[in-house]
């Protein structure tokens, strides 16, 4: 299912160059299946109060071009 919800967002945000998501730094399944969707780290990090300064880092990816 979580498959689907994210490959259907990003054909919705086929418009765009880019897309960009940040993930806690220490979820491996989380980052495993993100990186399974193609998006990769960019070297980017921060850490939010408001969450528990929890390590963040962002991934990207290309959406799918439209036909």
């Amino acid at each position: 299912m979580g498959r689907s919800l994210v490959e259907r967002a990003l054909a919705e945000l086929s418009e765009f160059s880019e897309v960009t998501l940040w993930s806690a730094a220490d979820n491996s399944p989380a980052n495993a299946f993100y990186e399974a969707l193609g998006f990769v780290r960019d070297g980017a990090e921060q850490a939010r109060p408001d969450f528990g300064n929890v390590r963040e880092v962002r991934y990207r990816r290309a959406p799918p071009r439209r036909p």
